[in-house]
């Protein structure tokens, strides 16, 4: 609608915005509207369209877990709730990954930025892959680091720093 009002010096960056929405759309929410077609589940509540509790068990909780025990602390997974010692308060207590602690999102937002960048730069699609690879590995290595922080300070210091850590600390890793 507003596409032809923006002055013309801006066109890549307006292209860019295009594509990189168009392909948020295609990323987050066209997955979920199929899901809930196929399933006839359009006008109900659901979590998703991948089952949660195995990804972030395989991918999030298991590893998260390890890294723990690497490092010396007592730990192990359970679905998607990684289990650890409060020193704190001497109790075994646990934390549930949610699907939001994940990193898709984030990882969807750098895959659709790059492949924008890609399109509007006419770089080639072979030049985007080594980036393209590495980022997510980063991002997925970074997004472990901050999980393991957060048990870590639950584990020193406690539940309610866990929270504070998780709610103020968390996004900035």
């Amino acid at each position: 609608y507003v596409y032809d009002s923006v002055p013309s010096e801006y066109g890549k960056e307006v292209d860019f915005l295009v594509i990189f929405f168009l392909l948020l759309a295609i990323f987050l929410i066209l997955p979920q509207i199929l899901y809930k077609i196929v399933y006839n589940l359009v006008g109900s509540y659901s979590e998703g369209w991948i089952d949660d509790s195995l990804v972030v068990n395989v991918l999030l909780a298991r590893p998260l877990a390890n890294i723990l025990n690497i490092l010396g602390f007592v730990s192990h997974a359970e679905g998607i709730s990684v289990y650890f010692e409060n020193t704190e308060s001497g109790v075994y207590e646990s934390v549930s990954i949610a699907q939001g602690c994940s990193g898709i999102i984030s990882v969807v937002i750098f895959v659709a930025g790059l492949v924008s960048f890609v399109v509007i730069e006419q770089k080639d699609f072979y030049f985007a892959t080594p980036f393209l690879l590495i980022g997510i590995i980063i991002a997925y290595l970074a997004n472990m680091l901050r999980m393991a922080i957060i048990v870590i300070v639950g584990h020193y210091m406690g539940r309610d720093m866990l929270g504070w850590t998780h709610q103020n600390v968390g996004w900035v890793i």
